[in-house]
């Protein structure tokens, strides 16, 4: 049965592929997180000002150092021994003090930026699993671990890095390039309406190419999440893959999905690195364009329409220190676009994982719990009255016109072939679904109006696969229970026949569980998990399966004890092995949705129905 389920998941692509969510409606949920540090981020701003400040100014300095001390020495007005002049050590350390500022506010901006999007991928992160652990069940039924993990992990570091780079590079890049523009219109007006209408084309141009790639990222990142779902799905169940020889198979699928990736990731990465030489050819042309226009003017001696004193002289014609002052000034309008560029290609593998997360954002969530009820000094009373059921996206009803009343200080067995409803009947108990018609009463309360929190506080489930935490034996029994003591443990496990194996482990108590219990049976296992129950003290007690790994022995010592560890409980008790509920005080025989026979043990086989039949094929076999 579990191979089947493999077999259909190993390579199912439909599974992750879905509609996108618009590019724009991303970032703007992006920057809506961003704005939650909103006196960070000024801070931040500020820095990115001061240090094109700082760099702008730098460069009309360069210009004016070549025009004040070099351009005399080519036209043979001073000497090179003239440069002990103290203005141009002045210059100088003007120049230096420049570009330190520039880099130590160049620096802070880079903190702020990194510590803004740390915390705000925090905040996210915090708000996503926040939204998973009060999503509907429906909805994680349809989810595979691996694909959630990818989404907590992968996905959320890749938005990360996306929002570093976006918010630093924007606000870096924009106030740059105004500073250039505003600069380059300052030293050559005729040079920049030359320069800066063809960078623009061809800087739109490479934005249309890298655009390109954004299809490729969000395949790419689709692609992960179905090898994580594969990787964790292989070993959780490498045991049915060894027993049923399927290596090959395993292999097979796992080769589907790589070469898929490599695939993928190649047509992506061709465009993303084939940036870096496209952007330097553009990079170079440019400077030499720049350099042979610059020459052209200073031989013609052109009116460039230029500030003095910034490349031109005072008639506006080009001068030797045009050619460095424009080049250097031009580096801060390049830049800039390069920030733009190397943005969308994070921003495009961002947006990918964003879309993935956005989603689980938007999934519904439990109903509003301030309006409903805080269950007090609950007594345990609980009551079906005619309840339908049907799953999410299904025309069929798991459960037809239910009715039955489980008393407090009672047993109730709910027994019947697979897919019959037990499962579903629990389901509802636990507000894990909502029931379409019908009433579920706790108490003479309808369980629809009674708060989540408060039910779950009043229950307790033994599931025949439990999870065990990575600590002592004590931390994990106590943990349902912060008020229990170590005489409220030790009685529970001394009830339940834990203690026996509890003290024969190395350091007993203080043993450490580990790897979700590894290093104890599936039997022991499930008798921490019995135990744990024990010690939370619920009034409602539910088991499904609970005693499935546990051997005849014990199982028949747990039902020895099991007046002592019910008391003043409401117990319901999923199973298929018929044996462990023959002590029960009511049975309820579900088939198709509907219970057929309810009744003690005794009474349900002198009916010789269903329950009997099922119950003689078991002690047959």
């Amino acid at each position: 049965m579990k191979l089947k389920k493999l077999n259909k998941s190993f390579y199912d692509k439909s599974y992750y592929q879905s509609e996108k969510i618009p590019t724009r409606k991303i970032l703007k949920t992006l920057f809506k997180y961003v704005l939650y540090y909103k006196k960070e981020l000024y801070i931040a701003i500020v820095y990115s000002l001061l240090q094109t400040v700082f760099y702008t100014i730098g460069a009309f300095l360069v210009g004016k150092i070549i025009g004040i001390f070099f351009e005399p020495i080519i036209y043979g007005q001073k000497a090179i021994s003239d440069f002990g002049d103290l203005n141009f050590f002045f210059y100088l350390l003007g120049l230096s003090l420049c570009f330190i500022l520039y880099a130590i506010f160049r620096y802070l901006e880079l903190r702020s930026y990194i510590d803004i999007s740390y915390k705000t991928t925090q905040n996210l992160r915090k708000e996503i699993y926040h939204k998973l652990q009060n999503a509907p069940l429906y909805y994680l039924d349809t989810k595979k671990d691996g694909d959630l993990i990818t989404l907590l992990i992968i996905d959320i570091n890749n938005v990360s890095n996306s929002l570093f780079q976006t918010i630093s590079g924007f606000f870096n890049s924009l106030l740059s390039l105004i500073f250039a523009i505003v600069a380059m219109n300052l030293v050559s007006s005729l040079l920049s309406l030359i320069v800066m209408p063809t960078a623009f084309l061809i800087y739109f141009s490479v934005f249309l190419y890298i655009r390109r790639s954004q299809k490729h990222f969000h395949a790419n990142t689709q692609a992960f999440a179905r090898l994580n779902s594969f990787v964790k799905e292989m070993l959780n169940n490498a045991k049915v893959t060894n027993v049923f020889h399927k290596q090959k198979f395993v292999y097979k699928n796992l080769k589907k999905i790589t070469n898929d990736i490599q695939n993928i990731s190649y047509k992506g990465d061709v465009i993303s690195r084939s940036f870096d030489i496209f952007y330097s050819w553009i990079s170079n042309l440019l400077i030499l364009l720049i350099s042979a226009l610059c020459v052209i003017f200073y031989l013609n001696k052109t009116n460039v329409y230029g500030v003095y004193g910034f490349g031109v002289d005072d008639e506006g014609k080009a001068t030797v220190s045009l050619i460095v002052t424009y080049i250097a000034i031009n580096w801060s309008f390049m830049v800039p676009f390069q920030g733009f560029l190397s943005m969308s290609f994070t921003i495009q593998n961002g947006i990918a994982s964003g879309n993935r997360i956005f989603k689980i954002l938007d999934i519904p969530q439990m109903e509003n719990q301030d309006s409903k009820i805080n269950i007090k000094d609950v007594v345990g009373e609980i009551v079906f009255d005619n309840v339908y059921f049907k799953y999410q996206n299904s025309n069929k009803h798991q459960l037809l016109g239910v009715s039955f009343t489980a008393k407090p200080n009672t047993i109730t067995a709910i027994v019947g072939p697979t897919g019959a409803g037990k499962s579903t009947i629990i389901g509802l108990i636990s507000q894990f679904y909502n029931y379409e018609k019908g009433h579920i009463y706790l108490d003479g309360i309808e369980l629809k109006d009674i708060s989540n929190k408060s039910l779950i506080e009043n229950t307790t489930m033994i599931l025949q696969d439990c999870f065990l935490f990575n600590e002592s034996v004590y931390e994990n029994l106590k943990i349902v229970n912060p008020e229990a003591n170590k005489e409220d443990v030790v009685s529970a496990a001394e009830i339940t026949n834990a203690n026996e194996f509890i003290l024969n482990m190395e350091d007993s108590y203080k043993s450490i569980i580990k790897n979700n219990g590894q290093n104890i049976s599936h039997g022991q296992k499930q008798l921490l998990n019995i135990t744990r129950a024990l010690v939370s003290n619920k009034k409602i007690v539910i088991f499904d399966e609970a005693t499935s790994n546990i051997d005849s022995k014990t199982e028949m010592a747990l039902q020895n004890s099991f007046n002592k560890l019910m008391k003043n409980k409401t117990v319901f008790i999923i199973a298929h092995r018929l044996s462990t509920v023959k002590n029960a005080d009511n049975i309820l025989v579900v088939n198709d949705g509907k219970i057929i026979e309810s009744g003690p043990h005794k009474a349900l086989l002198k009916q010789k129905g269903f329950y009997f039949n099922l119950y003689y094929s078991q002690f047959n076999k």
